[in-house]
Order: structure tokens, then C-alpha cells, then sequence
């Protein structure tokens, strides 16, 4: 499906944030954890935009803790997967972008998949089909395997859920369908990135954390039943 969101460009997320964090804490107030580990994944029947050149497109998003003693404490993964362009073209994915918070800055991250950024990215030749601005970073692509890519990130920030675009090497595209939507009433359509804050969270708020990856897990099987 060609893409057709016209989107404008991404808000700050702290508004977004107090929204969410509130309706949840009233959701999932007597949850209790002391660590998250939340998978999300979207592919392109659920939760992904894509150019018509894709046969298949998947993302799954992920966060681990690890714990006080690591300055960068929240280790984010994203394992891509695609098959060959319907075109036949190639299926390298040239650069993914994800959203992160308006006041993160290259210090707040450890690595060296790193392109660019942060900076707000648009409509652009190296960006075809972008449905709207993003604050956001610009990551290098490494295959693992045909087809497939693993990027990892170490962040001082904690987790919240964002927006992702992929260009493919022959201008194809995808990117998340609630691009530019509060995650709050679209969680279903939203990744895992780095957020805002660098304090800890308490316990009630990793309760919320992972209880707003559980509603869009929740969402995706319920469309898929």
C-alpha cells in the first residue's frame, strides 16, 4: 500500500507523556515490577506504512534495564526484517530514524551506529514518503543476515513509545502508522525509543511503562484474531 498518512510534524512528547502516564496509572495501579522487558513488533499488515515496493516489512522494538551500575542504564534493540523489493530491487535498508525526546542530545546515547542528529528531520530527497517532521536520530544499517538488521542502543533515557522511518536502498519506504499521533490512543502503532528523562523510574511507573506495551500488544492480537 502506497503511503497515505499525512502527518504534521511530531509534538514534544511531554504533554504526550503526562496523558499517558496518568490514564495508565489508573489502569494498572496495583501492577508492581522492579524490571521491563517489553517486545513490540509492527509488520506491514499491522502497524506499518509501507511503499508499494515491499513484499514484507517488520519491526520489533525492545528494552532491557540494566541496572544502576551502568551509566547508560536502558539498552534498546530493533531487529529488522524485509524481503526483496517486488521490483526486484535490492532490500538494504540505507537508514532507519527514530524519535526521541527534543531535549536529548549525542551524550545521552553510547554508540556507533549513530549517523546523525539529533535533529529534525522532513520531507527530503534521502527521506521519500516521510509523513511529517521528526525530532529524531538518523542510525547506520548493518545486515546480520539476509534481510535482516539488528541495531542496538544504550541510552541514559528511559523508555516511551515513537515513531520510526526506513528507507530502503531503492527509495522504498515504511514507517510507523500513528506517526505523529499521541501514543496515548495509538499505542499499537508506536516503537520503543529513548524518552525525556534520565531519573529512574519507581516502581508504579514501570508498571506503566510496561502496562502501555501490553495495551498495544493486547490491541495487535485482538486485530489479528
Amino acid at each position: 500500500m502506497e503511503g497515505n498518512n499525512k502527518g504534521s510534524e511530531v509534538r514534544s512528547r511531554h504533554g504526550y507523556a503526562r496523558t499517558w502516564r496518568g490514564c495508565l496509572a489508573l489502569m494498572l495501579g496495583g501492577l508492581m515490577t522492579t524490571e521491563a522487558q517489553v517486545a513490540i513488533t509492527l509488520t506491514e499488515t499491522q502497524g506499518i506504512v509501507t511503499s508499494s515496493g515491499f513484499k514484507s516489512f517488520s519491526i520489533t522494538s525492545s528494552f532491557e534495564d540494566l541496572g544502576v551500575s551502568e551509566s547508560y542504564r536502558w539498552k534498546f534493540t530493533y531487529e529488522i526484517e524485509v524481503t526483496q523489493s517486488r521490483n526486484g530491487g535490492p532490500w538494504d535498508i540505507s537508514h532507519l530514524i527514530l524519535q526521541v525526546s527534543d531535549n536529548l542530545t549525542s551524550s545521552d546515547l553510547k554508540e556507533s551506529a549513530l549517523w546523525e542528529g539529533p535533529k529534525t528531520y522532513g520531507a527530503a530527497p534521502s527521506n521519500p514518503g516521510i509523513p511529517g517532521n521528526v525530532f529524531g536520530i538518523k542510525l547506520d544499517t548493518k545486515e546480520s543476515d539476509a534481510g535482516k538488521y539488528v541495531i542496538t542502543l544504550h541510552s541514559t533515557r528511559i523508555p516511551m513509545l515513537g515513531d520510526f522511518y526506513a528507507k530502503q536502498a531503492n527509495r522504498d519506504y515504511a514507517y510507523n502508522a500513528g506517526f505523529g499521533l499521541d501514543p496515548a490512543l495509538h499505542p499499537e502503532s508506536k516503537i520503543w525509543v529513548p524518552d525525556t528523562r534520565v531519573d529512574v523510574p519507581e516502581p508504579q511507573e514501570y508498571a506503566i511503562i510496561v502496562g502501555l506495551g501490553l495495551v498495544g500488544f493486547a490491541i495487535h492480537r485482538r486485530r489479528r484474531a
